[in-house]
């Protein structure tokens, strides 16, 4: 009798977790779109405290407000952040196009922050209407002419958003070269938050999506680069902060 009632429950209990399995089988995980990037060789805007500028110059940093700094930051809230810096490291690619990378740190709650922007040194593969396809992907990263001095302005792109270096302040050389040491401001745009897969092409060169971070913008809809020297509040970006004493030398590796 024992066995009979053994058996018995052991079938009840098989029935049981068949049915169970069959209910809980039927539903489905949902499926969430990847996202993907092409940027970000190293890890940007995150704690890294073995980081150190090693190579280009640095520069004191100062950000515009707390408040700006929250926005840019992006990836985690922040308490007291202090010691703040840059560092640029370019150089010509040709034609007078500055290619490398920009990287902006601070220390908050006993960690290193560092934001590690590139501009990369290949081609333009495909862009909109085909208006900037084969293009240095540096091409609007440049030295010109403006209010009667030498100035410079460059994009350079995370996983994030983009950055545009602005060199507007420096004593010339006196002979129409370079100057030795400049200042200037950086400024930001932050991607839209979205699940669609990041283009393999640099931001300033997509004219629709999410993903488009040009400003200077000419009659084509390409980016103008020598238009302005500001990037322009209309296309989303706002003054980060500012820099002094910036080593031309070192900064673009002349």
């Amino acid at each position: 009798m024992k066995k009979q009632i053994l058996l018995t429950t052991l079938v009840a209990l098989s029935l049981f977790e068949l049915g169970c399995a069959k209910k809980f089988s039927s539903v489905q995980p949902s499926e969430v779109a990847p996202v993907t990037t092409s940027v970000a060789p190293d890890p940007s805007r995150s704690a890294d405290p073995g980081l150190a500028y090693t190579t280009g110059a640095s520069a004191a940093f100062v950000p515009d407000s707390i408040a700006v700094l929250t926005q840019y930051a992006a990836t985690h809230p922040l308490n007291a952040p202090s010691n703040f810096k840059m560092n640029v490291n370019v150089s010509d690619i040709g034609s007078g196009r500055y290619g490398g990378v920009v990287q902006i740190s601070y220390y908050d709650n006993g960690n290193y922050y560092n934001g590690y922007f590139a501009t990369g040194t290949g081609t333009v593969q495909t862009s909109y209407k085909n208006i900037d396809t084969g293009k240095p992907t540096a091409e609007f990263n440049q030295w010109f002419a403006s209010g009667g001095k030498q100035v410079f302005h460059g994009f350079f792109q995370d996983q994030y958003g983009a950055v545009v270096l602005v060199v507007d302040d420096s004593l010339t050389s006196g002979d129409g070269g370079l100057p030795s040491e400049v200042n200037g401001s950086i400024w930001f745009k932050n991607f839209t938050p979205t699940y669609a897969s990041q283009s393999p092409e640099k931001c300033w060169f997509i004219q629709i999506g999410p993903y488009d971070c040009r400003t200077f913008v000419g009659s084509n809809g390409g980016v103008d680069t020598t238009s302005a020297l500001y990037p322009s509040s209309a296309n989303g970006y706002v003054r980060l902060g500012t820099f002094t004493g910036l080593n031309v030398k070192s900064a673009f590796n002349k």
